[in-house]
């Protein structure tokens, strides 16, 4: 089974894949890890870490892809973790694949996200450390929107966080144990 964990920035996304790695002894990636392996590799690789999330994401996505295949194709789980994978892509799996693909994304509501903005840039850092500018409330809540939105359009699986966040945390850990079949 292969866990895609998608969000906007600052939502939760490694340290719920930490989350679900301990529970269900799953190993993860992480996207921005890749990313900048590919960028400090491979210099040339056409995308800079600090672009436009459209540019890495289309050059990261046939990787992450294919990892996800191979993955699959040796019986192995896999929890991949970021923001450069969007609804639209994982709906390119084939069917062979797809029915091993368990994907989802989380966003926080814009009301969310005004109540608890100091929360939210207090508790970046719980599992990576990050040395850049935070996104501020607006900006936040309109990426959050427009990811939700592609959900709806996509018909893949969202979930809004609009209350407590550990509740919400442990509601999208039990969702995932009861879809996932080890």
């Amino acid at each position: 089974m292969i866990i895609f964990i998608g969000a906007p920035s600052h939502t939760g996304k490694t340290a719920l894949a930490q989350r679900l790695m301990e529970r269900f002894w799953i190993p993860y990636l992480s996207e921005d890890h890749l990313k900048m392996g590919l960028f400090r590799g491979w210099p040339d690789c056409g995308f800079h870490p600090e672009g436009s999330q459209e540019n890495i994401s289309a050059k990261l996505w046939p990787v992450v892809k294919a990892m996800a295949m191979t993955a699959i194709e040796n019986g192995q789980n896999l929890i991949i973790e970021g923001c450069y994978h969007s609804p639209e892509q994982i709906a390119e799996f084939e069917p062979g694949y797809a029915g091993y693909v368990l994907a989802f994304w989380m966003a926080f509501s814009r009301r969310y996200i005004e109540t608890n903005y100091d929360s939210i840039t207090a508790y970046e850092s719980v599992i990576e450390r990050r040395e850049e500018d935070h996104p501020n409330p607006g900006e936040l809540a309109d990426e959050s929107e427009a990811l939700r939105a592609r959900c709806l359009a996509q018909g893949a699986q969202g979930f809004l966080i609009d209350g407590d966040y550990e509740q919400a945390m442990l509601g999208i850990v039990d969702w995932v144990a009861g879809k996932i079949c080890l």
